[in-house]
């Protein structure tokens, strides 16, 4: 049987994704991301993400 649930993920209701402390790689401001960053790939804020 196929699972309908569209969510994605296996997220459940209320918990809380961990958050890790980076820099902007645009602006070199501070920000959190839900993943741990990669080293070498650019990472942006939100600011700098709704510019692009």
């Amino acid at each position: 049987m196929r699972n309908n649930n569209r969510s994605g993920g296996n997220r459940s209701g209320g918990q809380r994704r961990e958050m890790h402390k980076t820099t902007c790689t645009m602006c070199s401001s501070a920000t959190q991301v839900p993943f741990k960053p990669t080293p070498g790939k650019p990472i942006r804020c939100r600011d700098c993400m709704n510019k692009v």
